[in-house]
Formats: C-alpha cells, structure tokens, sequence
C-alpha cells in the first residue's frame, strides 16, 4: 500500500525546496515517488497596464512569481529524478499550468546572449537586475509558458526517466 508523507517547502527559497527534494530522497530509499504534482504558484493582481515595482524577490534574488511558479518546480523534478525513477510502474509528474501562457512568446524565457553573459532570463531576473516596471499578466504568463516548456522537455525524456509520464494541466 501507498504511503502520503507531507513534505513543507518554502517556494519562494530554493535553499527551502532543495532540503525538502532531499528529505524525499531520504525518504524513498525503499521505494519511488510514484506522483508528483507541482501546483505551488502565485499571481500579481494588477490592472493590465499598471506601472509598479512588482513585489519582492526569491530569497536568491529572483523574480519571487517566477522563482515561486516555475524555478521551484524545476529544482524539486530535478533532485526527485532518481526518486521518480525508481517508482516501479512508472511515476506520473503533473504541471499545473494555466491557459494564460498564450499571452506571451517565450522572448523572456531565453537567457540573454545566449546564456554567455551568465545571465538568467529576464522574466527570472528580480527587482535589482533591470526589471523595475512589467506587466503583471505577463509576468505570470511567462511563468506558465516556462512550465508548459519544461513539461514538453520532460516529455521528451532524452532517454532519462524511462517510464515516466508528464501531464500538463491547464487552467
């Protein structure tokens, strides 16, 4: 039989969502995860063309709606993969995304430069590093369109995670 132990995480610390990846892996010695849902997410409620420093960063200095909707997400799949792995008949990995990624064209989502500047996207990038003034609907739809594209990645597998399904949910 299934067991359900409830694991706390800070999502807007990836510190937080790291000690919680690795207090499962600890956990799942004798077995794998067989779900994984990831579901922690946040809005900005703004009018569409309101002019405000958006709130607050991640405690590594991210965007906190993306480090919260997508990063955390990320990180947590990523240190569960042997967890997730191991599930004997195959894990199920859930995105809960939302239809307004089809807001945005993914042009925040790539790293400047192509990443040789060693700069994030700007849609992760805080308050400190260029990105005083956004549109609230965008920063979100970004975050989703982000989810949706590491779902498509985790789809794909590359040969890793044999046996693992992705489902994105939408909405």
């Amino acid at each position: 039989p299934g067991r359900l132990i409830p694991v706390v995480a800070d999502h807007a610390d990836l510190d937080s969502v790291r000690d919680a990846a690795l207090r499962i892996r600890g956990l799942c010695r004798d077995g794998g995860v067989d779900v994984l849902v990831n579901n922690a997410g946040i809005s900005y409620n703004f009018p569409d063309d309101a002019d405000v420093d958006l709130p607050g960063e991640t405690a590594q200095g991210h965007d906190l709606l993306f480090g919260i909707n997508y990063l955390s997400h990320v990180l947590l799949v990523e240190l569960l993969r042997p967890c997730l792995e191991a599930a004997e008949s195959g894990a199920r990995i859930v995105q809960v995304t939302s239809g307004y990624h089809w807001m945005v064209d993914g042009s925040m989502l790539i790293p400047d430069g192509m990443g040789k500047d060693g700069r994030g996207p700007l849609a992760a990038r805080g308050r400190g590093k260029g990105r005083i003034q956004r549109h609230a609907r965008r920063a979100y739809a970004n975050s989703k369109l982000a989810q949706i594209w590491h779902a498509r990645s985790l789809a794909r597998g590359s040969g890793r995670g044999a046996g693992t399904t992705t489902t994105t949910t939408t909405t």
